[in-house]
């Protein structure tokens, strides 16, 4: 999530690891609803991008 931009990292993560409402993610972070999807969207896309390129690959030691 590193790789993200602070809006996208913020939105991500209350939706995915905390669990809220699309409705409480637009109210706490005063963003309308499609927006919300929007930048959703684009931070699975940049994770899945990381994902494929092996960045979370564990390195031989």
């Amino acid at each position: 999530m590193i790789a993200l931009p602070d809006s996208a990292a913020r939105v991500f993560s209350l939706r995915e690891l905390m669990g809220l409402s699309t409705e409480d993610i637009c109210r706490e972070l005063g963003i309308k609803e499609n927006n919300c999807w929007v930048i959703l969207h684009r931070a699975r896309l940049r994770l899945r991008a990381c994902i494929e390129k092996g960045w979370l690959k564990e390195t031989a030691t």
